[in-house]
């Protein structure tokens, strides 16, 4: 065998191993997302300039946006067990974020002041009311920011287990920056992410992360957490890129201290290293109210749906 005729089946090797990765890739993503699991009946489109937006609403009185954590898995059906009861006293809004759910993933870096113009303009242009919001999460940091620049928008704020100190005032370094770049790559960084994201380390975020009782957590909840993350291919796995280079952090320090709306903070008793996070947001602005859930961790809103209208009967 010549020396071309080895180049050459080297190349239509390689090319074969990338084309059946590449075939592996597209039809994970599509079996994952066959049964639709995060069908909603109240399914509305808000075309922005970055994409459409998902959103559902119901009910009637004062608005309330629901903003869900931000995460590849995250979507609207962090709700799921309260809305119905929210939208008996209000005009109750939920929204996938962009990257996120059922809205358009662009291939984009995601950042921080990308989400505060998102809610912002949907505020501005969909809702058309001065606005109560809930916000899980990093999501919490996106509303303080929101709110800061056009405080008119916003009327009283619920953050539910807003991110600590130290992961707010993190930035980008070169190992983020490379891991990045990996992440984005066609092929390796989108089989990188499929694996990330596989029903199975989903399931124990749920376990480790969201909730403090394993044995409350559902199957249903699993699928639509997972078909989420895998809704349009691999445009998924750049959100997953730029949370990795945490693009999506913002410091709310000064923010915090000028916004004079009503705050309530809602903190899980297990979720770790509260209590610093407590005094944190207490400190940086005192009139702040506080309350904790017994045994709760991430998203006390699937966990103890309960206790959290308790929260909200009283605060909205």
């Amino acid at each position: 065998m010549n020396r071309y005729k080895k180049i050459g089946y080297l190349a239509f090797a390689t090319a074969s191993l990338v084309s059946g990765f590449s075939f592996v890739n597209h039809l994970i993503f599509k079996l994952d997302c066959v049964k639709e699991n995060l069908y909603s009946k109240n399914s509305n489109y808000y075309q922005w300039r970055f994409g459409k937006i998902f959103y559902t609403k119901q009910g009637k009185g004062q608005p309330l946006l629901l903003v869900h954590d931000i995460s590849c898995d995250s979507n609207e059906k962090e709700w799921t067990y309260i809305v119905d009861k929210l939208a008996k006293k209000h005009t109750v809004y939920t929204i996938d974020l962009l990257g996120c759910g059922r809205s358009d993933k662009p291939k984009i870096t995601y950042t921080s002041f990308l989400y505060v113009q998102l809610l912002n303009d949907f505020i501005k242009n969909v809702i058309g009311k001065k606005t109560n919001v809930m916000a899980t999460g990093k999501s919490a940091s996106i509303v303080v920011m929101a709110c800061h620049f056009e405080n008119e928008y916003y009327d009283k704020i619920c953050l539910i287990n807003p991110e600590n100190k130290k992961n707010i005032c993190r930035v980008p370094r070169a190992k983020h920056k490379l891991g990045k770049i990996l992440l984005e790559c066609p092929i390796l960084g989108t089989s990188i992410y499929l694996y990330c994201m596989r029903k199975k380390n989903i399931k124990k975020r749920f376990e480790t992360l969201y909730y403090h009782r394993e044995d409350e957590i559902s199957d249903k909840l699993i699928d639509c957490f997972h078909e989420s993350a895998h809704l349009q291919g691999s445009c998924s796995k750049f959100l997953f890129s730029s949370l990795f280079h945490n693009d999506v952090n913002v410091n709310i320090k000064d923010a915090l201290k000028q916004i004079d709306h009503s705050i309530f903070i809602v903190f899980g008793s297990r979720e770790d290293g509260y209590e610093e996070t407590l005094k944190f947001y207490e400190n940086l602005n005192p009139a702040v109210e506080t309350t904790i859930i017994p045994n709760a961790k991430r998203l006390p809103q699937l966990e103890y749906p309960e206790q959290i209208m308790k929260v909200c009967d009283i605060f909205f």
